[in-house]
């Protein structure tokens, strides 16, 4: 969306939107990272940053993701942390990344299901519902900015078939060493 020229208003909102259809066909909630994500995704989401802090901030947040995806291959690590820790960890890194997701527009899901598997919280399936926090990001942001999302329709529409398309192939056809 960088790339296409659009606003740094209008790419966090559009984002936001595209996780809230994609991750709404997921799971379970994962509640201890949720109690801080949300109300951080939803304070964030309505600064106004320079489009050099915004641009910055999301380069940061697509480098790590990019290192997570391509260097941190599953090697079974788990903390093993008993319950009192991994709520203070939840809480904590809930904030630090809703924090992030409502300012670049990225979901939680991204951020989060990676950390809700090595904390022992859940399995991956479980985990990717964690991206219905861009609902709250998004609310924001609309409250805040003013864009048509109705000129995205066709964005929307392809996130929404590749979301589907994306959670049965996931559930019925391969398994998640596959994917």
């Amino acid at each position: 969306m960088v790339i296409a020229g659009m606003s740094t208003l209008t790419i966090p909102m559009v984002s936001l939107s595209l996780n809230l259809f994609v991750a709404t066909i997921g799971t379970r909630i994962i509640l201890p990272f949720l109690i801080s994500f949300i109300p951080f995704a939803y304070v964030s989401g309505a600064l106004n940053l320079s489009r050099e802090i915004f641009l910055w901030a999301l380069l940061a947040s697509l480098i790590l993701v990019a290192a997570r995806i391509f260097l941190g291959k599953d090697t079974g690590f788990r903390l093993q942390l008993d319950h009192k820790q991994k709520i203070i960890i939840s809480l904590v890194t809930g904030s630090v990344l809703g924090l992030l997701a409502g300012i670049v527009g990225i979901g939680g899901g991204v951020y989060l299901v990676p950390l809700i598997i090595m904390l022992n919280l859940g399995a991956q399936k479980e985990a990717t519902v964690a991206g219905v926090v861009s609902l709250l990001g998004l609310i924001s942001r609309l409250q805040f900015n003013s864009i048509d999302l109705l000129e995205y329709t066709p964005l929307i529409v392809s996130v929404v078939l590749g979301g589907f398309l994306g959670s049965y192939i996931d559930s019925f056809k391969y398994s998640a060493k596959t994917m």
